[in-house]
């Protein structure tokens, strides 16, 4: 299985795909011959989630896209892979594998993005933004009993996920991610320095620019097996309590359970760091100080969330728990210094580039949140203070993205070039659960 009649194709036609879009494609697929299409569960408000099987081989690839609503790149790989399959019946009938794919595991949260899907620029991105809370998420409201206290309040998108696991019994589970910047990094559930050094080579390969921090929330340190490779371990809790844990990931999951399942997370960059270019500068201090105005913003607009909140419609709830999430991960300052004297100045350039993005996203939820209120009644003080929020909001967002760094630090990023990877990715841990390499 190679990936050239991908690289073949006419890179002006990628597009990322709408959830109405891919479910056309899903429901063309139910009397395919040897392809189930099977649903396993809804989403909050309804929405049938559905997993596509196809073949009967011994070697079970479990594939998901949009594992966050606003990291959307890899349902293009989904949608290939599954066209592939169905188009060659030497792949499909392959007695060795037998492919699932979740196109998106929470639809009604990857409806809030699409809006930038289109037009991948930051402000585009800022502007229809939506990412749950991390107590609300799919991938990461599995039960344990291992973590103290005990989770056990999984969301309804969380018991689709389990059910896929139950039915699909993976080898391979790919969890098919993307940021925002800074580069190509993975995640791997087991310490495979051969599998490590492939995906490394082959970014590189492909041009991309590697990211050798990794996520680094709160100073977390991964072991790094390879430039940009990282090893989690699963399944022993450690130091991230800061956020509002509600359950565990899918790998802490499966590795509790006793499954074997090698997991891989591959994330690639939507936005190009310029600032990653030979030669390339920017003013860090004026960054960095731009970080504090945000968080002095957004402070002085929590209040308005908070009386949001108490008179909230289903999906407002959401997104005002989803703004107070955020903003424990958008300001840490702290760790920026930390970082400055661990990696190279163009690194570091495009992490602080990464964490003013990071800062707007509050900001972009509570323009979302305040512009909802404000077109639904209520009563005149709640309204005026809704309409207010929007337009602080609003003002701040737009001076931010016309900011030097943020205007020209940042361009889109080929997708061709981050879904070659996404499939590279695929095919090596294919090969290595295969015992291929």
């Amino acid at each position: 299985m190679n990936i050239q009649s991908f690289l073949d194709g006419d890179p002006r036609a990628l597009k990322i795909p709408t959830f109405a879009e891919m479910q056309r494609r899903t429901d063309s697929l139910r009397t395919h011959a040897g392809v189930a299409v099977e649903q396993i569960g809804t989403d909050r408000f309804g929405t049938p989630i559905e997993m596509i099987s196809i073949g009967e081989g011994a070697t079970s690839i479990l594939v998901v896209g949009a594992p966050h609503p606003n990291e959307p790149i890899g349902c293009i790989a989904i949608e290939w892979l599954i066209a592939q399959l169905c188009d060659d019946s030497g792949m499909r009938l392959d007695p060795g594998l037998r492919w699932h794919f979740i196109k998106s595991i929470e639809p009604y949260a990857l409806k809030q993005n699409e809006g930038w899907f289109s037009q991948r620029d930051l402000p585009a991105y800022l502007h229809h933004f939506y990412r749950p809370a991390l107590a609300q998420q799919a991938e990461y409201t599995f039960p344990s009993k291992v973590w103290q206290p005990p989770h056990h309040r999984s969301t309804v998108e969380n018991l689709a996920y389990q059910r896929a696991l139950q039915l699909a019994r993976p080898d391979l589970l790919v969890s098919l991610h993307n940021a925002e910047n800074a580069g190509a990094f993975y995640y791997l559930s087991r310490e495979d320095m051969g599998l490590a050094s492939a995906l490394s080579r082959q970014a590189q390969a492909r041009g991309l620019a590697l990211n050798t921090c990794g996520e680094g929330l709160f100073g977390a340190k991964d072991t790094q097996l390879a430039p940009g490779v990282f090893f989690y371990p699963y399944s022993q809790p450690g130091p991230r309590e800061a956020w509002p844990m509600a359950g565990v990931s899918v790998g802490d999951y499966l590795a509790e359970n006793g499954h074997s399942t090698l997991v891989l997370v591959p994330e690639v960059p939507c936005l190009a760091d310029v600032a990653l270019a030979p030669g390339a500068s920017m003013d860090e201090d004026l960054l960095i100080a731009s970080l504090a105005i945000d968080r002095g913003i957004v402070e002085s607009l929590t209040a308005v969330v908070s009386a949001i909140a108490e008179d909230a419609s289903p999906l407002e709830a959401l997104y005002a728990e989803a703004i107070q999430d955020s903003m424990i991960a958008a300001f840490e300052l702290p760790w920026l210094e930390m970082l400055k004297g661990q990696t190279g100045p163009q690194e570091y350039r495009a992490q602080l580039l990464g964490c003013r993005i990071l800062g707007l996203r509050p900001l972009a939820g509570i323009r979302r949140l305040a512009a909802m209120r404000a077109a639904r009644p209520g009563s005149p003080a709640l309204l005026k203070l809704a309409a207010t929020a929007h337009l602080v909001a609003e003002n701040h967002l737009a001076a931010a993205v016309a900011e030097p760094a943020l205007r020209y630090g940042l361009r889109p990023v080929s997708l061709q070039l981050v879904v070659s990877n996404h499939l590279d990715a695929i095919f090596t841990a294919v090969a290595r659960v295969r015992g291929h390499v």
